[in-house]
């Protein structure tokens, strides 16, 4: 996001898909400094990580609330709330730090 502001986003989710095998997904909630930990449902349980690959990603807003959900759908950009328009990708295994830009509407 502009300036590096996540507060807007803190609770939201990353969703990532294997792009080789679409039911194959990851998600990690996003923290108050913009990190996140991908987790993945692995043989029926809950593990950390995801497995090696090229995913694509996107956000989807918090919905705890009407008041949370609104802020984060306003403070990107609706682009990013579907995996093929968002243009965020990752590989898997990463090399070095994962860092997302994201533009507001």
């Amino acid at each position: 996001m502009q300036g590096g502001e996540t507060s807007q986003l803190v609770g939201s989710t990353l969703e990532v898909v294997l792009l080789s095998e679409p039911t194959t997904r990851g998600f990690g909630q996003i923290q108050a400094d913009g990190r996140f930990a991908l987790s993945s449902l692995q043989a029926g349980e809950l593990r950390s990580g995801v497995l090696e690959g090229q995913y694509a990603a996107r956000i989807i807003p918090n919905d705890e609330d009407i008041e949370s959900r609104e802020q984060a759908t306003q403070a990107i950009d609706a682009k990013y709330l579907q995996f093929e328009s968002s243009g965020l990708a990752l590989e898997v295994p990463i090399q070095g730090e994962v860092t997302f830009s994201l533009s507001t509407p």
